[in-house]
C-alpha cells in the first residue's frame, strides 16, 4: 500500500459520516426492498443502466465504485490514478452497502460482479433481510466494449488495462453463472444482449452459456 492509499483510507475513516450522508441524504425507504446488481464487462453500459434505474426510482440508493472515487478528489483522486483509489473505493462501497441494509434501503449495486466470494456473501445477507434480488448481466462483443472503455478514458480519465479488462470479464461471467446455480429461483437473472439489443427476463445459467459461450478475448 503506497502513501496515497493510506491517506485515502484515513480520510474515509475520519469523514465516514459525511461520506454516508453525501450519498444517502435523499434516499427513502421503499414499500418493497429491492436489490439490483448490474454485471458485465467494462464499457458494456452498466453505469448507464444503473442511472436509468435510478432516474425511474429516485428513492433507490445507487452504489457505484467509480462515483465513490469522486469523494476523494480533495486528497488527490484525478481519474488517472483510479487504481490507487480502488481499495478505498471498495471499502466505501461496502460501507454504503452495510448502511443501506441497516436502513432497509432499496439499492442498485453497480460493479462488474467479478468477486465470487463477496457476491455470495452479499446475496446471502440480502436474502436474510428479505430483499427481492435482480441481476442484470450485460454483454457485447469484447472488442466493442474495450474500444468504448478506451475512448471513455478521454472523458473520465479512468484507465482500463487490457489484461484487467479481460480478467474481470471472465470473472464476472463465472460469478453470475455460479450465483444462479447456487441460489436458483431466489435470485432473478436477466440478460441484456447488446449485440442485437435483446432482453431476456428470468433466465437460468444455461441460457447465457448457450448464448455467448466463453468468448471474452479482444
Amino acid at each position: 500500500m503506497n502513501e496515497l492509499e493510506k491517506i485515502a483510507i484515513e480520510y474515509l475513516n475520519q469523514n465516514k459520516q459525511k461520506f454516508l450522508n453525501d450519498y444517502t441524504n435523499t434516499i427513502k425507504v421503499t414499500d418493497e426492498k429491492i436489490a439490483i446488481f448490474t454485471a458485465g464487462m467494462s464499457g458494456v453500459g452498466k453505469t448507464e443502466l444503473g442511472i436509468f434505474f435510478k432516474e425511474n426510482n429516485p428513492d433507490i440508493l445507487h452504489i457505484d465504485t467509480d462515483n465513490i472515487r469522486e469523494f476523494f478528489k480533495p486528497i488527490g483522486y484525478d481519474g488517472q490514478n483510479s487504481d490507487v483509489f480502488q481499495k478505498v473505493a471498495s471499502r466505501g462501497f461496502n460501507e454504503l452497502f452495510n448502511y443501506a441494509l441497516k436502513q432497509s434501503y432499496s439499492i442498485i449495486l453497480d460493479s462488474n460482479f467479478s468477486n465470487i466470494t463477496l457476491a455470495i456473501q452479499n446475496i446471502e445477507r440480502l436474502l436474510k433481510r428479505g430483499y427481492n434480488i435482480h441481476i442484470y448481466y450485460l454483454y457485447n462483443y469484447p472488442k466493442v466494449c474495450f474500444e468504448y472503455a478506451t475512448r471513455r478514458e478521454i472523458v473520465t480519465h479512468r484507465k482500463v488495462p487490457k489484461e484487467v479488462f479481460v480478467k474481470s470479464n471472465i470473472n464476472s461471467y463465472k460469478t453470475i453463472l455460479e450465483i444462479k446455480s447456487i441460489f436458483k429461483d431466489s435470485v432473478n437473472l436477466h440478460f441484456i444482449d447488446k449485440r442485437n439489443d435483446s432482453f431476456y427476463e428470468n433466465i437460468d445459467d444455461n441460457f447465457i452459456q448457450n448464448k455467448i459461450g466463453e468468448y471474452f478475448e479482444i
